[in-house]
């Protein structure tokens, strides 16, 4: 059997392998340039909850500048970025749904940076309750819940969250693969877990880029927690020519 410790050194190598490929909170940033971009893929509005209205732009332009200054050497300002992230949210019922993601996604940032995963968590569930949320900040929801899911050690609901997005994108994401095989991994549901960490392998090999040693490692404990060891044994053979 793996040992705990092992076990758990491995759980916090691949969350800093999706961390190092930009999967992990700070993937989740959403800004002013987001929405924009939002804006330009989007089909032209034919409703009012399409767009945001110059008021809340503003108040959100406002928001991102204490949260995220552009001049070097300003530091953010928290505080005052929730005083008014609060003052907007007074009128939240009264936002149109793009709108309301949009400020929610703004207090995803805020919590995030402010290290309270909890609330950053409710925030992104929130989300994904408002009616008529466009497809991107619906993945970019669901992806965000299953990265700090997995982050917090909640691996069901990590699985949960990538499976919904996999559901709903028209393409397959290889950190999304790796996040499933990981919460897997640590369910001890290493069938489960095993196709998609070689989904992962496949993906990230097709694009050209390689492979970190402890990819191939976790491949090859879980073949043994399985009891197979000719598989095994291929995969040991591979990483002695590959890191040896």
């Amino acid at each position: 059997m793996i040992s705990v410790h092992k076990t758990k050194r491995l759980t916090r190598d691949i969350v800093s392998a999706l961390t190092m490929a930009g999967l992990l909170v700070a993937g989740t940033a959403y800004s002013v340039n987001t929405f924009a971009a939002e804006e330009q893929r989007a089909p032209p509005p034919t409703r009012s909850s399409d767009v945001l209205t110059e008021r809340v732009f503003k108040a959100i332009s406002e928001i991102q500048e204490l949260m995220s200054p552009e001049d070097e050497g300003v530091e953010p300002d928290y505080e005052r970025a929730k005083v008014q992230l609060d003052e907007l949210n007074e009128r939240y019922d009264r936002l149109n749904d793009f709108e309301k993601s949009t400020l929610l996604n703004f207090y995803t940032n805020y919590y995030l940076n402010t290290e309270q995963i909890d609330m950053a968590l409710q925030t992104f569930e929130k989300i994904l309750t408002i009616e008529e949320l466009r497809v991107e900040s619906r993945l970019r929801a669901l992806m965000a819940l299953g990265q700090l899911y997995m982050g917090e050690e909640r691996y069901q609901e990590a699985i949960d969250s990538f499976i919904k997005w996999r559901e709903i994108s028209e393409e397959e994401n290889e950190n999304v693969y790796l996040g499933l095989a990981n919460s897997y991994y640590n369910l001890a549901r290493y069938n489960d877990a095993i196709p998609f960490l070689i989904d992962h392998m496949e993906m990230v090999q097709a694009s050209g880029k390689s492979l970190a040693k402890n990819i191939y490692g976790l491949l090859n404990l879980m073949y043994i927690e399985l009891e197979d060891y000719v598989s095994a044994e291929r995969v040991t053979k591979q990483m002695v020519v590959l890191f040896d």
